[in-house]
């Protein structure tokens, strides 16, 4: 769904099926294609977005201030995403069209 939202907003996507491809996409990318935002799965069956999230992180610096978590895990207590406090936003399944486009829009400009 996510893929198709984007992609019909105009967005050129790389999609991945697992933690491993979504790692090799993305340094494969190289800098002839740069990658203008990450839409990244929190909770992955195949690992952990967060280790992806950090490995990326250390490979492109600049990669969480333009990635957005996105989530259907509840959210604790405190009301507060894990991620959030890394300062990437969190967006919670499910969410609207709109709203992926809007937090996209704002991570780009």
């Amino acid at each position: 769904m996510i893929a198709t939202v984007l992609e019909s907003a105009g967005a050129t996507v790389l999609e991945a099926g697992s933690p491993s491809e979504a790692h090799d996409r993305l340094t494969d990318a190289g800098p002839e294609r740069n990658v203008d935002a990450l839409v990244l799965d929190w909770y992955l069956r195949d690992g952990s977005g967060q280790r992806l999230f950090d490995e990326l992180a250390s490979l492109a610096p600049d990669l969480p201030s333009r990635t957005v978590i996105v989530t259907g895990a509840l959210l604790p207590a405190r009301g507060r995403h894990p991620a959030e406090q890394l300062g990437v936003p969190v967006l919670c399944k499910p969410f609207r069209p709109a709203e992926l486009l809007a937090m996209i829009t704002r991570l780009v400009s």
